[in-house]
C-alpha cells in the first residue's frame, strides 16, 4: 500500500511539472491571423499614344467601261473587271484615349498607310463583242493602283482584363488611286490611229469600319492588332483627256487592312 501511495504521489509531482512548460507552449502558438489577398491595380489606358504598324492590304477595283469613241457602248463581256491587288502595307498612328468607367475606353485616332502594286488588265473591259475590227487583246490595257491611305477615327474600348483591351473603331478615310490606259494603234486595238498612254490620280474619300485587340506588354508599351473594311465609292476618268476621244471609266474601290503594330503610350 505504501508503495502504490508513493507512486501516485511521484506521478503528481511530474505532472505539475510538465504543466507549465505545457501551458507556455500553448501560450507562445497564437493563432493565425487571417487576410484579404491585394486587390489588382488596373493599368491605365488613358492617355496619349503613338504607334506604327505592318501587315496586308487587299485592294479591291473594279472597272467599269461606259463609253468607247467614237459613240461605242461597251459589251457586258467582261465589264466590269476585277482588278484586285494583295499588298505589303506600313503605317503609323497616333491617339488619345479617355478612361470613362472603370473598364470602358473611348479615344481618337488618326493613321496614314502605303501599299505597293499594280494590276494590269486586257484588253479594255467590254471590248469584246462589240463589232470593232479589233478588241484591243495584247493591244490595250488598263491599270489601277492603290497608293497612301489615311484615316480619323473613334474607338469604344473595353478593358477585359488588367492587360487585354478589346476595340471597336469607325470613321472617315481616304485612299489615293491612279488608273491608266493605253493602246499601241495597232490593227487589232482599239484605239488604232493613233495610240496613246494615259493615268488619271485621285484622292477619294469614304468610310472605314473595323476592331482589334491590344495587351500590356511591359512598361508604357502594348501590341495591337487590327483589321478594318474601307469603301471608299467610284472614282471616274477619261483616258485619254482631251475632250470627245476618251475612253470613259466608273471604277469602284475597296479595301481590307489586317495589322500587327506596336504602340507607346505616354504617362501612367
Amino acid at each position: 500500500m505504501r508503495h502504490i501511495t508513493s507512486a501516485l504521489f511521484g506521478a503528481s509531482i511530474l505532472g505539475l511539472a510538465c504543466a507549465p512548460a505545457a501551458f507556455a507552449a500553448d501560450v507562445a502558438a497564437p493563432a493565425p491571423i487571417y487576410t484579404k489577398a491585394p486587390i489588382a491595380v488596373m493599368p491605365n489606358w488613358g492617355g496619349f499614344y503613338v504607334g506604327g504598324d505592318i501587315g496586308a492590304r487587299w485592294s479591291r477595283s473594279e472597272w467599269t467601261s461606259t463609253f468607247f469613241p467614237p459613240a461605242v457602248m461597251p459589251s457586258a463581256v467582261d465589264n466590269p473587271a476585277k482588278l484586285d491587288k494583295t499588298s505589303l502595307r506600313f503605317g503609323g498612328y497616333l491617339g488619345y484615349n479617355w478612361m470613362v468607367a472603370p473598364a470602358w475606353l473611348l479615344g481618337i485616332e488618326a493613321d496614314i498607310g502605303s501599299g505597293g502594286g499594280t494590276v494590269t488588265h486586257t484588253p479594255w473591259p467590254g471590248a469584246s463583242a462589240v463589232g470593232l475590227v479589233g478588241n484591243g487583246a495584247g493591244h490595250d490595257f488598263v491599270n489601277a493602283q492603290l497608293g497612301w491611305d489615311g484615316s480619323v477615327r473613334a474607338r469604344v474600348g473595353y478593358v477585359m482584363s488588367p492587360t487585354w483591351l478589346v476595340y471597336a473603331t469607325g470613321g472617315v478615310a481616304w485612299q489615293r488611286i491612279t488608273t491608266s490606259g493605253s493602246c499601241d494603234g495597232a490593227a487589232a486595238s482599239l484605239c488604232n490611229p493613233p495610240g496613246f498612254s494615259e493615268s488619271a490620280t485621285a484622292t477619294k474619300t469614304g468610310w472605314t469600319l473595323g476592331g482589334g485587340v491590344e495587351t500590356m506588354l511591359w512598361s508604357n508599351w502594348i501590341g495591337r492588332a487590327e483589321y478594318r473594311y474601307s469603301d471608299f465609292g467610284h472614282v471616274s476618268n477619261t483616258l485619254p483627256a482631251a475632250a470627245g476621244i476618251g475612253f470613259n471609266a466608273s471604277i469602284g474601290v475597296r479595301s481590307s487592312i489586317a495589322m500587327l503594330g506596336l504602340v507607346y503610350k505616354f504617362g501612367n
